[in-house]
């Protein structure tokens, strides 16, 4: 069979753009607008990359935005639909002339109109909705180019009249979902109108018969129900007459929407995602994480390497299963199983029937009573063993809620509760700050028949992080989970209300496995070709490090063996957003080598770790330290005192005397220097740590008279090497001497040293140190060999205002890690990098990751 010429694996920016962007200038040519108005591709906003815009060539104010995806469930997606809200919304009115953005997959289309009193994108849809040109296999090349360019033209013509006639179908349903959710019977009953309705229109539009017209039930619901009983949908027909409300029924107008929305969404995902959307609303921090729908495809892609086919008898199950997402999928990774291969469990009740409708019509064609999906609403802790006797596969994305999150500790204890009673011994992961997600994951594994694969969606934490929890945790993982491969990928757009980066993990129930997959995808998960995850898995090897294995993904063998070694000081080499922020490290400032170069070669000075107490006797060279020995000897010593840098803990930006002064001896008498030695041996070398020998008065004065050699010159910028919450840079203003507890880089003059501190001082530099550096249980610790691997700005790169703002910006206070925040000197140095004002988007995406990566390493 010959390959299609487009297709939704192949990639998008690479496949999929340049055929939008040459039919969207093809539909300027019919509108003869190609004189006015132009296509750009990859236009910012801020650091927002938008895929096209239609932009007017003399203003160029933006017409319309356009973004394109691969799949007609992402156009359905409302994830993908706010994105592109939120370019609109983040263009400020000088830079558009309307407020219209498109979705497309090119397959189909939709128009939407964004307005401050219609806040949700089902209620700025514009008529007629989602229109469909061709499927790619359906037509030939040519004719399926001709057709879309003529599908933009409508649009855009649309675009130009001003279209406000909005597609009001969803926002109805919304309504009447958002209305009826307080009242249970309430609920009940009106679901099931309209989805009767709705599965009417999707029978019907499929040539499939089988439902009669309500109106021959004259609205009857118990009729009603029994006549779509028949078929099944059990959790949105099967509820006892009581549970129904027999005299309540939605509008005629709205029971007529859904059977036309059936007849043109026969799936049920764009009607589920809307509805899923009123349901959850305000429930991320409950732990409630919507599922992306192309994440959603690449776990199957990866299940399908371990169970190519789901056999008779067998069935693959989602006990947390949300709206449905991962299910779905599934029917696409596995076209030929059958609507009773799947189980779908969820805590939430209000989720039975959008679940019974989005699988049933997922098998439209075939549904009956005794073939359909498996839909049930329990708390996991309630569920039997006996639910998965036949399951093969469980896709997982499990609610992520901290241990310190309101009733997490209650939910916790319950799972173990159940886990003890399936095994007789306590949770081993529920200990200490573990989140919700370890005891529940946990517990599925108990659950489930040895041997089963289980596909999780996690926080990446648990790769790294050194709290006792964590430690348990990947102990679980590679023992009773059975870790057999962990997949990585960069947070592009995945998981927005949520700040956690994630993982797929597999596991081979209680089947420990000697070799542990690691797969990293260096495409965002948007642009990663589903063939070549097979190919990649098919190809992986032992090895020391990622190699690569296909297109955009990189792998290696792990042996088991080495991960439980390591188990205590975490897996920090397979954790992604390392790979994340070396991206955007890249691309932001390696990637520009005109203002950027390595600290090594930008021409600043010569860099070392501070010289001053690597012999001992920092009380005896920073003499002021300790106040009574001070005052005994200041007479002698009080002009040969020179300013030192003790401790990184100092509060003042520029060094000045420093936190205590330096025991200078050079050019003083030695006897004097010698009896202020025996001063200090006298009285206050035995309220230091006892020494293994002591050292004698002339062994001190010859550490005394080496050390006085140490001084760093002035305008020297100094970095601690350890850091937890306070990363701070200091300047000194005159020769000092300065502690092994700092990095010193030197440089020519004050202009110079100020650049390079506030640069330090900036996030995108702390940003650096943290991927660079060591973790020493929750400390960054620096030497001058991390440094060495920054990047710094080249002094000739700047302009004398550039210059003069740097300087002219003062730096109040030190970078607090653990409550960090955009700075001005932050914004100062945004908008050097990319030479615009719009910076608050790319210092989001820093500050996000710097939270992280902070987090992490404290955890």
């Amino acid at each position: 069979m010959s390959r299609l010429w487009l297709s939704e694996t192949d990639m998008e920016v690479a496949c999929f753009h340049p055929v939008c962007g040459r039919a969207l200038q093809e539909a300027l040519v019919l509108l003869h607008l190609d004189s006015k108005y132009q296509i750009e591709h990859h236009r910012y906003v801020g650091s927002l990359e938008m895929d096209f815009v239609i932009s007017n060539i003399r203003t160029r104010k933006i017409l319309c935005v356009v973004e394109v995806k691969r799949t007609i469930p992402a156009v359905y997606s409302s994830r993908y639909q706010y994105q592109t809200m939120n370019y609109v919304q983040s263009l400020r009115d000088a830079e558009k002339e309307t407020n219209y953005y498109i979705l497309t997959n090119l397959e189909c289309s939709c128009l939407f109109l964004y307005s401050n009193q219609r806040q949700n994108v089902y209620d700025q849809l514009i008529q007629p909705g989602y229109v469909f040109t061709h499927r790619f296999e359906d037509v030939s090349e040519e004719i399926f180019r001709r057709d879309l360019a003529l599908h933009f033209k409508e649009l855009i013509q649309r675009v130009l009249d001003r279209d406000t006639n909005y597609l009001l179908s969803f926002s109805n349903f919304a309504a009447i979902v958002q209305e009826s959710m307080p009242n249970l019977i309430k609920w009940n009953s009106s679901l099931a109108f309209m989805f009767y309705e709705y599965i009417r229109g999707s029978f019907r539009a499929i040539n499939r018969n089988g439902l009669a017209d309500r109106r021959f039930f004259r609205d009857d619901i118990a009729a009603i129900c029994r006549e779509a009983s028949r078929i099944n949908f059990k959790g949105i027909f099967g509820m006892e007459n009581a549970e129904y409300n027999r005299v309540y029924k939605p509008q005629e107008m709205v029971l007529g929407d859904l059977y036309r929305l059936g007849q043109s969404y026969q799936d049920a995902e764009l009607i589920c995602n809307v509805m899923h959307q009123v349901i959850s609303a305000g429930h991320t921090h409950e732990g409630e994480v919507p599922t992306d729908i192309e994440l959603a495809q690449v776990l199957l892609s990866i299940v399908k390497t371990y169970v190519p086919q789901i056999g008779e008898g067998g069935n693959i199950t989602d006990p947390a299963a949300g709206s449905g997402t991962l299910l779905s999928a599934a029917t696409t990774a596995y076209p030929d199983i059958q609507p009773c291969q799947i189980q779908a469990n969820d805590i939430n009740e209000r989720l039975l029937q959008l679940l019974s409708l989005r699988m049933g019509l997922k098998f439209a064609s075939v549904v009956q009573r005794n073939n359909s999906p498996l839909v049930q609403t329990n708390d996991i802790s309630n569920l039997d063993k006996e639910f998965f006797n036949n399951t093969k596969v469980v896709v997982l994305n499990p609610p992520y809620l901290s241990a310190v999150a309101e009733g997490c500790g209650e939910k916790k204890n319950k799972l173990a509760r159940r886990i003890r009673q399936l095994t007789g011994l306590v949770s081993k992961t529920n200990i200490g700050q573990a989140p919700l997600e370890c005891p529940f994951i946990e517990l599925v594994a108990n659950l489930v028949q040895p041997g089963t694969i289980i596909a999780c969606i996690i926080p990446n934490t648990h790769l790294s992080a050194l709290g006792v929890s964590e430690v348990e945790f990947r102990k679980f993982l590679l023992n009773d989970f059975g870790l057999s491969m962990i997949f990585n990928y960069p947070q592009t757009n995945l998981f927005d209300d949520v700040a956690q980066n994630t993982s797929i993990f597999i596991g081979k129930a209680f089947e420990p496995q000697e070799k542990i997959k690691f797969v990293q995808s260096l495409a965002i998960v948007s642009e990663l070709q589903q063939e070549a995850i097979a190919e990649a898995i098919a190809n992986i090897n032992d090895g020391d490090e990622p190699v690569e294995l296909a297109n955009g993904l990189v792998g290696y063998l792990v042996s088991g063996d080495l991960l439980m070694r390591k188990v205590s000081e975490g897996w920090k080499f397979l954790d992604s957003v390392f790979g994340d922020v070396h991206s955007f490290v890249n691309e932001h400032i390696v990637g520009n080598p005109h203002l950027f170069n390595n600290i090594t070669t930008a021409g600043y000075g010569r860099m070392y770790r501070g010289k001053v107490g690597n012999s001992g006797g920092s009380d005896l060279l920073y003499l002021t330290t300790k106040q009574d020995f001070y005052n005994e000897c200041c007479d002698v010593i009080k002009n040969s005192l020179k300013p030192g840098l003790r401790n990184s803990d100092y509060n003042n930006y520029m060094v000045g005397n420093g936190d205590q002064q330096f025991f200078d001896i050079r050019g003083l008498d030695p006897q004097m220097v010698k009896n202020v030695i025996q001063v200090y041996i006298n009285n206050y070398v035995g309220k230091q740590r006892q020494e293994r020998r002591e050292k004698t008065v002339d062994e001190w004065y010859e550490i005394l008279r080496k050390e006085s050699q140490h001084s760093i010159p002035a305008n020297s910028v100094l970095l601690p090497r350890g850091t937890r919450r306070l990363a701070s840079t200091f300047i000194t203003t005159a020769p000092t001497y300065v502690s092994t507890n700092l990095v010193c880089i030197e440089t020519a003059d004050i202009t110079k040293a100020r650049i390079l501190s506030s640069w330090m001082c900036s996030i995108f530099y702390q940003l650096q140190l943290e991927i660079y550096s060591k973790n020493q249980n929750g400390m960054r610790k620096l030497e001058a060999e991390n440094i060495k691997k920054t990047f710094v700005p080249l002094m000739n790169a700047l302009s004398q205002d550039d210059i003069d703002l740097i300087v002219n910006t003062p730096i109040n206070d030190f970078y607090d890690l653990r409550n960090p925040e955009v700075r001005e000197i932050d914004r100062v140095w945004a908008r050097i990098m990319t030479r615009n004002e719009e910076v608050e988007d790319l210092l989001n995406e820093a500050l996000r990751y710097l939270t992280i990566l902070a987090n992490n390493r404290e955890a």
